[in-house]
């Protein structure tokens, strides 16, 4: 394959196939995350989440921000589009292993479907961390295929959903 790729290059020349390239990814259903910036941020991403379809979310979080009260425009988007939602607010700074389960198995007890993480590095790390699992948020769902009478497996990821809080 490194030939392959080599070959072309000194073939067609680099900026013809930096050309196709461009073309082959317009064509391509590349999903674009959804950024939210500014004033109100927080309350337009509830909003989102609801619209999302989500029955239940996480919010990994620590305590700081949660005594806070930075949350609340999230949370009354989260109540008023109808989303149900936990508050994990356990995180401590470099959250070690056990924490990190701890809102594992609170995701699977209270059977949430999305992680939104709100705060610093480490609720972030910690967030990412819970989504790494094997066991977190992994729905198998089938697919027909062309065989009649049989079925492939699929897994989905729960999406990650992120509130960075800056000083």
């Amino acid at each position: 394959m490194d030939n392959l790729i080599t070959d072309m290059v000194r073939s067609f020349g680099l900026p013809p196939l930096k050309r196709a390239a461009g073309v082959v990814t317009r064509l391509l259903p590349i999903p674009q995350p959804l950024l939210l910036v500014g004033p109100g941020a927080s309350a337009r991403l509830g909003e989102a989440i609801g619209e999302f379809g989500h029955r239940k979310v996480l919010i990994v979080t620590d305590m700081v921000i949660a005594k806070l009260g930075l949350m609340q425009p999230l949370t009354a988007a989260l109540a008023a589009g109808g989303t149900r939602f936990v508050v994990f607010d356990a995180i401590t700074p470099d959250a070690p292993i056990p924490e990190v389960e701890q809102g594992i198995a609170l995701f699977k007890r209270k059977k949430c479907d999305a992680i939104v993480a709100f705060g610093g590095g480490s609720v972030m790390d910690a967030a990412k961390a819970m989504l790494a699992s094997p066991t977190t948020c992994i729905r198998a769902s089938w697919s027909a295929t062309s065989r009649a009478g049989t079925g492939r497996r699929r897994s989905t990821r729960c999406p990650r959903l992120r509130v960075p809080a800056r000083k």
